[in-house]
């Protein structure tokens, strides 16, 4: 299938369509998002993925991403927002993973603090 066949697959909800995407992704989008932000608990990855799907989803209901709109794959587009995603997710849990070719070498816990200026 052509990334504009599944647009139409996601836009009329054709279930058989979006499960071979979601198939087809999942496994590289984890990859990525493991070597790119150190995230290695497989529970986590599972739901940046599901969630992005989802984003991605809504984005075609509602329009704003078309056939026509697309600039890069569809997958690319996915993995966009699965970056998105995983930034947020990191941001809530307030933790940093540093990591080095695939290897997290450090797990911080950060508090933010906003200091005002007279």
């Amino acid at each position: 299938m052509t990334d504009h066949d599944y647009i139409s697959a996601f836009r009329t909800d054709n279930q058989q369509a979006i499960s071979l995407f979601y198939t087809k992704c999942n496994k590289e989008f984890r990859k990525n998002i493991r070597r790119k932000y150190g995230i290695h608990d497989e529970d986590l990855l599972a739901d940046i993925f599901q969630d992005s799907v989802i984003r991605l989803w809504r984005n075609i209901q509602d329009g704003k991403l078309t056939a026509d709109t697309l600039t890069t794959t569809l997958t690319g587009y996915l993995y966009g927002i699965g970056e998105k995603v995983a930034l947020e997710t990191l941001r809530k849990r307030k933790e940093v993973y540093l990591s080095t070719e695939d290897t997290p070498i450090s797990k911080l816990q950060i508090s933010i603090r906003v200091a005002q200026h007279g």
